[in-house]
């Protein structure tokens, strides 16, 4: 059974936004995530969480993306939020 067409996003701008917020947004998060972690722990084994951490994070925010519906929140926080974990990473 096909989906109501009344609860699909009609604006092509929707989607793209989504998708950009999905895929670049959170996979910036999540790689400063782990950059901020690899401050605190052994590199070697941050990498090695890196690997697997973002298989696992990255979806999580790509699905997360789709739910928060003003889509300007979620560019505030995925965009804004990598920022600031960088900004606080590069700076200690």
């Amino acid at each position: 059974m096909p989906a109501n067409k009344k609860y699909l996003t009609q604006s092509a701008w929707h989607k793209f936004a989504n998708i950009f917020n999905g895929l670049i947004g959170g996979y910036l998060l999540s790689q400063s995530f782990h950059i901020l972690l690899g401050l605190f722990l052994e590199k070697t084994s941050v990498i090695i969480l890196s690997v697997i951490g973002v298989m696992i994070i990255w979806p999580t925010f790509i699905i997360l993306a789709f739910m928060i519906k003003p889509r300007w929140l979620c560019t505030l926080i995925y965009f804004g939020g990598s920022i600031l974990i960088s900004l606080i990473a590069y700076s200690l």
